[in-house]
């Protein structure tokens, strides 16, 4: 056993190049599958941070609503779950205004005493002046918003609350940290509560309580006693963990995908590879067999030496790994959010579970070609004649064109529930089909080159050479594979992107303004504003209770059917006209194909809603497609659910501009600074959508750009392979005439045609991928169309030669340096 051990570690040695490829490639295909793993966790802690600037360490926030006895809220009766609780702050927000001759600066106020902000969200000063009393009119700004408003300490600011202008005190300026981090065009501003609150005319009552629970796990029952103590006031937690899952689920499916792919390919990779090693040895193999090693003895010493790759490989790959997941963070941070902490995060248990896929990957990938030669008898071993080529059946296209017909049908026809897992392996379906037909191609093609009359005799040698070439057929699969992903993930991509804009397709308007407690009388206000083409006041009511079937609608929306469709254009399934006539036809409704799918409705059924008048039952008589609450949206008639909601307000106001909409909406913040109006622009949004997404797929594109690299990688070691098992083949051409730079250009015309059809065929597995991405985007709330971008896809071939060409620029350099004489005696 020592003698084979050193015979091993010998020949990994000896095969440097061939063993760091193997390496690289459980490198690669490890250090993804960690980054894929712990994503999901980055995001969702760069979510948290995200949120922990407004709540800190508070939990759960208490609020009046629009129907609350008292704009105010008291601390008292959270007192009673003192033993329950650590903290219970009480604060107050509102929103001021700095103005200047041509700018008008939004401000976020917090009321709060400081030891309060420094038990809930921790802050460190830069600057300082008179902060030993935090009374009166001091503020405490980030260096941010002074630089912005050309400011220092002791420096007087004249903020505007309530319609009332009143010079500030600059006492201090923070760190951007905590609090303070501002994003795009917030601006935070603290100040004593007491004095707040009288500006305000709240006195000393607060409007927001923050409270932390002593014990996480006990989170929900005190939720549950909140909301029992403040019946009619909002009692929500701060961080959900479904908004966390929002946020990052979408990002993390579509990582999946990528390393799935990784992980084939590494899986092909290292099966060839482990191929060519046990022919490689099978002299060896013979001369140990017939020394009395057992079966069972050789094919350890092969898996031992399939687990030193995976071993080195896997461990290397965790520190890459790490390293990756760094900078997918930083690529996905949010536009806007420069001075957001990224911390990368992940567990030990993620970190074994990327290190056992690395080994088993190695292992399993090449236990195959190791069993094999269990099946080869010792005299054929030594007499060289275990190598033959086995007929080609024809019924392998059967099965390959069965795959693609089921790629085709199955996505639209699985059921909801199972739709992902289907659609998931439909696109293995299509990988399977791809390495099934490229050899038939290949063939094709080849003969087809041959026959073309006037072509030189090297392309004619060239296109011969590879029918029937095992090494050119599988660096052709993995280039196709390869371009086929890449393809996938860039119009995923962009398919991605155009769902989340469809959110901003559906609305017909250029602003929406939400201001507290505001009905009719401010819509008609808005309405007569200059440069306001119309005004339309939407209500709106969220996670309403389905009593009949156990689930919830995110929103419901009331519909005025006489001015809808000119703010909304929702894809309703069938005529809109009658749908939107016979909302007000009794208690109807119009739910999302979405909302429909997953919880299975049908026309006709009743949903029995829980509302503010007790159950009430709507009929489903259509459906209609938006990605609005993610998908999970539902339309009634706005007077039904002013009714039974018992809604005295709108939600939020939209509006139609003319002229210049930006100086519109600074208008209305100005004109009604006395309601806080909060006036958001949907053509900013729409493009902060766009970009956000855009960000996140570069990410994507990256993980493509690595597959491409582990191609690279094992099409340069069966290149290197297919030049050692060819050499005598080359000497033959040599002798007969042959140049060295005619064998040279021979091989590089046999990479630029191998390069030609990977990159053909990669496009057209890409296209039958693209065709799966709408069922599986769909799967996950997402509503979109096909859309092919031929015009593009010349590049990607263009792409697949030149990497099968910089693949072959080393055998090309070994076979115009061989020497005849040496070839000929080569076995």
């Amino acid at each position: 056993m020592r003698i084979i051990l050193k015979y091993l570690l010998n020949n990994i040695r000896e095969k440097k190049f061939r063993s760091v490829i193997l390496m690289l490639t459980i490198l690669l295909s490890t250090a993804l599958v960690f980054s894929s793993l712990t994503i999901s966790d980055t995001l969702g802690r760069m979510y948290v941070e995200q949120m922990r600037k407004y709540y800190g360490s508070a939990e759960i926030m208490v609020s009046p609503k629009r129907d609350s006895p008292s704009p105010f809220v008291s601390e008292r009766p959270a007192s009673k779950l003192s033993g329950e609780v650590e903290y219970v702050i009480d604060a107050v927000q509102k929103t001021g205004f700095h103005k200047e001759k041509n700018r008008t600066t939004k401000l976020q106020l917090l009321g709060i005493d400081l030891m309060d902000l420094r038990l809930m969200n921790p802050y460190e000063l830069l600057e300082s002046k008179n902060m030993g009393s935090f009374k009166g009119n001091k503020i405490i700004i980030s260096s941010k918003t002074a630089e912005l408003l050309n400011c220092g300490v002791g420096d007087a600011v004249p903020i505007e609350i309530d319609g009332k202008k009143q010079k500030f005190s600059v006492a201090g300026i923070a760190r951007p940290f905590g609090y303070f981090v501002e994003f795009g065009d917030e601006h935070m501003v603290v100040m004593p509560k007491q004095s707040l609150g009288a500006l305000s005319g709240i006195q000393r009552n607060s409007n927001v309580l923050y409270i932390k629970t002593a014990d996480a796990a006990e989170k929900p029952a005190v939720l549950d006693q909140l909301r029992q103590l403040y019946s009619r006031y909002s009692v929500e937690e701060t961080i959900t963990d479904e908004e966390i899952k929002e946020y990052s689920g979408r990002i993390q499916m579509a990582f999946s995908l990528v390393v799935t792919a990784v992980l084939f390919m590494s899986v092909f990779i290292i099966y060839t590879a482990f191929k060519i090693i046990v022919i490689e040895r099978m002299p060896a193999i013979g001369t140990l067999r017939s020394l009395g090693a057992t079966n069972r003895m050789v094919s350890l010493v092969l898996y031992l030496e399939s687990l030193l790759y995976g071993l080195a490989g896997g461990a290397l790959g965790l520190f890459s790994g790490i390293g990756i997941l760094h900078l997918l963070a930083l690529m996905a941070k949010p536009p806007g959010m420069e001075t957001l902490t990224v911390t990368v995060t992940f567990a030990g248990w993620q970190l074994l579970a990327a290190f056992l896929v690395a080994v088993l990957t190695s292992v399993l990938s090449a236990a195959v070609p190791i069993r094999k030669v269990h099946k080869i008898p010792i005299k054929d071993i030594v007499l060289n004649q275990f190598q033959h080529e086995k007929e080609q059946r024809k019924i392998k296209y059967v099965f390959g064109a069965a795959m693609l017909g089921l790629a085709l049908f199955l996505p639209g026809a699985a059921p909801f529930g199972i739709a992902l897992l289907v659609d998931m392996l439909c696109i293995f379906l299509v990988v399977f089909a791809m390495i099934i037909f490229i050899p038939l191609l290949v063939g094709l093609t080849s003969h087809g080159l041959s026959r073309i009359p006037n072509l030189s005799n090297i392309c004619k040698i060239s296109a011969k050479n590879l029918r029937g070439n095992k090494s050119a057929n599988t660096n052709i699969c993995l280039l196709a594979i390869s371009i086929s992903v890449l393809l996938l993930m860039n119009s995923t991509g962009g398919l991605v992107v155009e769902a989340a804009t469809n959110l901003f397709r559906d609305m017909k308007f250029d602003a929406q303004v939400t201001v507290d407690k505001t009905g009719r009388s401010f819509e008609r206000l808005l309405k007569g504003t200059s440069g306001v083409e119309s005004a339309y006041g939407v209500y709106d009511c969220y996670n309403v209770e389905i009593l009949n079937s156990g689930t919830s609608i995110p929103l419901v929306r009331g519909v005025d059917t006489a001015r809808f469709d000119n703010y909304y254009e929702f894809f309703l399934k069938g005529e809109p006209v009658d749908y939107l006539d016979r909302l007000n036809e009794g208690r109807t409704i119009v739910v999302t194909d979405f909302l429909a799918r997953t919880s299975g409705f049908s026309i006709g059924d009743e949903l029995v809603l829980k509302t503010e008048r007790g159950a009430q039952a709507y009929e489903i008589i259509g459906f209609f497609d938006s990605i609005e609450q993610l998908g999970g949206m539902a339309l009634i008639s706005e007077k039904n659910l002013k009714t039974d909601m018992k809604l005295d307000y709108y939600t939020a106001v939209n509006i139609k501009t003319t002229g210049d909409s930006l100086a519109v909406q600074k208008s209305i913040e100005e004109k009604y600074s006395v309601q806080n109006p909060v006036v958001s622009d949907m053509a900013k949004m729409r493009e902060d959508t766009i970009q956000a997404n855009k960000q996140l797929f570069v990410v994507l594109t990256l993980f493509s750009i690595l597959i491409l690299a582990i191609s690279l990688i094992g099409m340069i070691n069966n290149l290197i392979v297919s030049f050692l098992e060819r050499r005598r083949s080359f000497a033959m051409y040599r002798s007969v005439g042959m140049n060295k730079r005619q064998l040279a250009n021979m091989v590089m015309l046999e990479s630029i045609v191998s390069g030609l059809i990977g990159g053909c065929a990669g496009v057209a597995g890409g296209t039958f991928l693209i065709g799966i991405v709408p069922y599986v985007l769909e799967a996950t709330g997402f509503v979109v169309s096909i859309k092919y971008d031929f015009a593009t896809y010349w590049i990607y071939v263009v792409l697949g030669t030149a990497v099968m060409l910089a693949a072959s620029i080393a055998p090309s350099i070994k076979t115009s340096k061989f020497s005849i004489i040496d070839a000929l005696k080569y076995e």
